[in-house]
């Protein structure tokens, strides 16, 4: 750390200057000054980390020096030096956004204190900005790559269920085992030095990271950015041997290692399963898809791959409620002790979480279960659950980071609940109605269905049905439909976003489909309604 202080006595700056352990700390003098004139003067040439600045001087004072430095050299940190009869400075010295301030004379312990907090700081920021400068050393690449619609083939090709997998390279095609995988950046749940801003550039690095950490190994990898996911990356692998996928492993978990300490990114690959024939690769990706969830139980940067095994499914290996344990929770929410059945909730996730053998199938169906619990008791009451209960508990799971958030999930649902209504047999399908279609106006994007319904609300889907469009006058897929055009229109006028993406958020994965829906309704293509308006 370099360090300008700032003094017109030369005796006290010279005092000063004896106080600090020079060779036990990297602590570096580079400049001396009298005043602050000439301490901008040095600035440029020393480029100093700290400056440790008297208050009053000649010239051009402390207060002074840290408003006109600031404009050149905002990361520049400043102590103040000041004497007791200084309040007002040191006052309008905190104003000015100063690290800290030292009374006149200077306590030794306390100056090493303050240079070793902010030594911490400094270098925490030096090695922010490298990982930055590499992570931006991509950038020319990212302008000058352009395989969007590679890309987009590519997607569909493990989206679709049905689809020819001859645009592949024909070095991959000659193989005999193939596996696919995913790969997607953590994003840090309370923010961090990396958001959702640096997303490309982040998975365009993390795209070249992983295909040079593949390149050693007797494979072809084949690594492509997914067309509507701006935080996941998709690889295809082809080989002759079935034990090289298990090297591809330990080559991927030093990647993962690397971007995280290089380069700041937090990463997690899921591997499905190796597979005889080229056709299998979509099934290898939703293998690894369902890999990848284990990081709720182990975290994220790590390589998860598949097994194909009852103990990974979560319906063997651990039993569920039995009676009893039922009962209990059902006894609590009845007597309203809500606490405790978060308490007991919480207790059965740890349980599952810290066995040996733990897998996301398990906490997956543990968690169905509990859900199912409290909808059978929702419903009994005669109270319309709130979203987060409402929904499907696949899709809940997967916007949490970590087991722990799971009980937390029932406890903002359960805090939301009114006191039990009389339920009255001749309405309770009008408030199933409204509660449906309050649902449907937010959450259009999901996929809402008859059975859904019925599976969330205990109502019959044929009754449900009959019963929405008396209430609604269109039947709940158009109302669904009709909510669903209406968002796409809106961002299709307000936003810049690609038709695949406008599609992709209002609930249609397949472009096509989505085009042909939106023509129905409104007479005329996405892309020719953009057009017109």
């Amino acid at each position: 750390m370099k360090i300008m202080i700032v003094e017109d006595e030369p005796l006290l700056r010279q005092g000063l200057i004896s106080k600090i352990d020079w060779n036990g700390r990297g602590i570096r003098l580079v400049a001396e000054a009298g005043n602050g004139i000439e301490a901008l003067e040095q600035l440029s040439r020393c480029e100093p980390d700290v400056v440790l600045t008297d208050v009053r001087m000649p010239g051009m004072d402390g207060l002074q020096l840290i408003d006109e430095a600031r404009r050149a050299y905002p990361r520049l940190k400043f102590v103040i030096l000041s004497g007791f009869n200084e309040f007002d400075y040191v006052r309008e010295a905190m104003r000015h956004q100063v690290k800290d301030y030292l009374l006149k004379p200077v306590d030794a312990r306390k100056l090493h204190e303050l240079l070793a907090e902010i030594g911490n700081e400094v270098r925490m920021e030096q090695e922010e900005a490298i990982r930055r400068s590499e992570l931006t050393a991509w950038a020319p690449l990212l302008d000058e790559s352009d395989a969007r619609a590679t890309d987009h083939v590519l997607t569909h090709r493990i989206l679709v269920p049905e689809g020819s997998w001859n645009r592949l390279p024909q070095h991959l095609l000659g193989r005999s085992r193939y596996a696919a995988a995913t790969a997607r950046i953590a994003l840090p749940a309370g923010g961090g030095r990396f958001g959702e801003r640096d997303l490309p550039l982040g998975r365009f690095a993390m795209q070249n990271v992983l295909q040079h950490a593949l390149s050693p190994l007797p494979m072809d990898c084949l690594v492509f950015k997914h067309a509507y996911e701006p935080d996941e990356v998709v690889l295809f692998l082809g080989c002759d041997d079935a034990d090289i996928v298990r090297d591809a492993v330990a080559c991927l978990s030093d990647a993962l290692a690397w971007t995280r300490e290089r380069l700041g990114l937090n990463v997690v690959v899921g591997l499905g399963g190796v597979h005889g024939s080229i056709s299998r690769l979509r099934d290898s990706y939703l293998q690894a898809k369902e890999a990848m969830n284990d990081r709720l139980l182990r975290g994220d940067g790590r390589v998860y791959v598949y097994e194909d095994d009852a103990t990974a499914t979560g319906e063997s290996g651990l039993p569920p409620f039995g009676e009893d344990a039922e009962r209990t929770l059902l006894m609590l929410l009845e007597e309203n002790k809500r606490e405790e059945f978060i308490a007991r909730v919480h207790e059965r996730f740890r349980e599952i979480a810290e066995r040996p053998d733990a897998r996301y199938g398990r906490l997956a169906y543990a968690y169905a279960e509990i859900w199912h619990l409290v909808r059978r008791h929702a419903a009994k009451r005669g109270v319309v659950l709130p979203a987060p209960l409402s929904g499907d508990p696949a899709s809940e799971l997967a916007s949490l980071s970590a087991w722990t958030e799971l009980a937390g999930r029932f406890r903002d649902a359960l805090r939301s609940w009114g006191p039990p209504r009389e339920r009255e047999d001749d309405c309770s399908g009008d408030r199933v109605v409204a509660a449906v279609k309050a649902y449907a106006d937010s959450r259009f994007d999901e996929d809402l269905s008859l059975q859904w319904v019925a599976d969330t609300y205990f109502i019959h889907p044929n009754y449900f049905a009959k019963r929405f469009k008396q209430l609604v006058g269109v039947s709940f897929g158009g109302y669904v439909t009709q909510r669903r055009i209406e968002r796409s229109r809106e961002l299709l006028l307000t936003t810049t976003l690609k038709i695949a993406r406008v599609a992709q958020l209002v609930g249609y994965e397949d472009q096509n489909y989505f085009c042909n829906v939106f023509k129905k309704h409104s007479g005329v293509s996405p892309s020719a309604f953009r057009g017109e308006s």
